[in-house]
């Protein structure tokens, strides 16, 4: 699949599926490293944010988001619904946190450029819509909701954490 998105896009690359703890991939050699929704799944998420780090030239850009659930109104309504065990399961709730990312970053040679929370809710996350008219109604609630939350960023209501760093050594 990004192979055949890429080749719509018009864009050269290569994609590599391996082991990024032992991974081909030379040390410092990427001006950007971005990861979505990927440090979470970790039981020590350090380890990880230190390969992310391995990767970037010194001045390079890290870019790392992660979904936002810990004390969050989605994993408030997941819990009502009773469905918070499997998301609990696997996802590392420890590192959605503000301080706690600051925390693992320290003494790592990278300058926090941008960490805060970021998005407009998303009610789909939570519900889960079965059909199409539940779906069309929750994405109409979440355009309305959307735009009132999204220049919130408070931790209660974004879906994310963004962090993006620079590299200094």
């Amino acid at each position: 699949m990004a192979e055949e998105n890429l080749k719509r896009a018009g864009i050269n690359g290569t994609i590599l599926c391996e082991d990024i703890f032992k991974t081909s991939l030379k040390k410092e050699s990427f001006d950007v490293v971005y990861s979505a929704g990927l440090i979470e799944h970790f039981d020590d998420p350090d380890k990880i944010i230190n390969k992310h780090i391995e990767l970037l030239k010194r001045g390079g850009t890290l870019i790392i988001t992660i979904p936002n659930f810990r004390d969050s109104l989605y994993l408030s309504l997941r819990k009502l619904r009773g469905k918070e065990k499997e998301l609990l399961e696997t996802h590392n709730i420890t590192i959605m946190d503000k301080g706690k990312l600051k925390e693992v970053l320290q003494g790592k040679g990278v300058q926090i450029l941008m960490l805060d929370y970021f998005g407009p809710i998303n009610l789909i996350l939570a519900f889960e819509p079965k059909n199409r008219a539940m779906l069309l109604s929750t994405h109409l609630i979440n355009q309305v909701l959307g735009y009132l939350t999204f220049c919130l960023k408070h931790k209660y209501l974004s879906p994310n954490i963004v962090l993006i760093a620079k590299k200094m050594c």
